[in-house]
C-alpha cells in the first residue's frame, strides 16, 4: 500500500541534517526520531525515517544563531580569539539555552558587522614544512658572520627575516651562506596516544626562547609527530615526549602556555604527556566503518576523528 508520504534512508537523514550516520543512531536512542519500521527494517536494508518527523526535528534543532564555533570557522581563526573578542566587548553575543547547555550565540548582522568592520590575522596554512622537508616554520639559520635568519611564513616562496632586518625568500637563504646549525628529526609517527597542546604568544624577538623551544621538538620528536599553526597565536600540538636538560625558563614558558596534556618533572629533564583517559565504546559495525570512512577523507585516524566529533559536540 502506498501512503503518498516521502521516506528517507538513514543515509539521506545525515545528509539532510548535516550529521554523520551515527548521530542519527544517537538520536534514535534519544527518542528524537523514530523509524517506521523499528523490527523489521532489514527488509529495506536500511532504516526508513517520515521526511516530516525529519524536518520538524531539523527545526527543533535549529540553532538560535552563529556559536563561537561557526564564527571561528567563518572567519578562519581560532575559537578562543572568538571568546576574547566576546569578553572584551568587540563582539556581541547572548547566553542561550540549547541541547541543554548555555552557549555563546551571535546574531548574523552582529556577524556581519562585526567581520566587516575587523581585519584578522588568519591561519596562512595547515603545512609547516615544504614538501620536500628541507624548510620548518620558525627554523633558524645562521651565516658565518653569525647573523641569524629565520622562517617565517612557508607558502609559494616563502619568507626568512635575518636579525639585520632583511627579508629572504626560502630559496636564497643558501645564496647568503645561511645554513642550518642542527638536523630536523626524522623520526617516524609515534604510536602514544593523544597530543599535548600549547598555544603561545607571537614573539616579536627572532631569538625568543619560544622559537628555540619550537625548534627543539623538531630535532627530538622531529615535524611528524607535531602540529603547527598561525593565527593571533602559535598553537603547537606535539606527541607525548622527554625533553632533557630543560632550562627554567623554557619550563615556566612550557607550564605557562599548555592548554591541553600535563607536564612533569624527572630527574633528567620534563615529560610532555597527553591528557587522554581510555574510555572503550563498543560501536556497530556499520556506524565503526562509516567514521572510518569518514577519517581516513580527512586523513586522520579513527580515534582522532571520533576525538574530534566529540569535543565538537561539547563546544557547540
Amino acid at each position: 500500500m502506498n501512503t503518498g508520504e516521502k521516506l528517507l534512508t538513514t543515509k539521506e537523514v545525515a545528509n539532510k541534517l548535516g550529521v554523520v550516520k551515527a548521530t542519527v543512531y544517537k538520536y534514535i536512542k534519544e527518542k528524537k526520531i523514530k523509524p517506521v519500521y523499528e523490527d523489521n527494517w532489514r527488509i529495506d536494508t536500511t532504516l526508513l525515517f517520515r521526511e516530516e518527523e525529519v524536518d520538524q526535528l531539523i527545526d527543533k534543532n535549529k540553532k538560535p544563531g552563529l556559536t563561537t564555533g561557526d564564527v571561528a570557522k567563518k572567519l578562519n581563526i581560532h575559537q578562543t580569539t572568538v571568546t576574547k573578542y566576546i569578553s572584551e566587548g568587540k563582539l556581541r553575543a547572548t547566553k542561550k539555552k540549547y541541547k541543554g547547555r548555555e552557549v555563546y550565540f551571535i546574531e548574523e548582522e552582529d556577524f556581519i558587522s562585526f567581520s566587516e568592520n575587523n581585519t584578522f590575522e588568519r591561519y596562512k596554512s595547515k603545512d609547516f614544512h615544504t614538501p620536500d622537508g628541507q624548510f620548518h616554520l620558525f627554523q633558524s639559520f645562521r651565516n658565518n658572520l653569525d647573523v641569524m635568519a629565520r622562517i617565517m611564513a612557508i607558502n609559494k616562496e616563502g619568507k626568512a627575516l635575518t636579525s639585520e632586518g632583511n627579508e629572504l625568500k626560502l630559496q636564497d637563504l643558501s645564496r647568503n651562506g645561511f645554513e642550518s646549525k642542527y638536523e630536523v628529526s626524522k623520526k617516524d609517527h609515534l604510536t602514544k596516544r593523544g597530543y599535548a597542546a600549547f598555544r603561545f604568544p607571537k614573539p616579536h624577538d627572532l631569538d625568543s626562547s619560544i622559537y628555540r623551544l619550537i625548534e627543539r621538538f623538531y630535532q627530538t620528536i622531529g615535524p611528524k609527530n607535531m602540529r603547527l599553526s598561525v593565527n593571533d597565536f602559535i598553537n603547537l600540538e606535539v606527541k607525548p615526549t622527554l625533553l632533557i636538560d630543560v632550562t627554567e625558563d623554557e619550563l615556566k614558558i612550557l607550564q605557562s602556555n599548555i592548554i591541553e596534556g600535563n607536564i612533569s618533572t624527572r630527574h633528567n629533564g620534563i615529560y610532555i604527556d597527553s591528557d587522554l583517559e581510555s574510555h572503550l565504546v563498543h560501536l556497530p559495525k556499520n556506524i565503526k566503518e562509516d567514521l572510518r570512512k569518514e577519517a581516513a577523507v580527512k586523513n586522520m585516524t579513527l580515534e582522532e576523528y571520533t576525538l574530534q566529533i566529540i569535543k565538537n559536540r561539547m563546544v557547540d
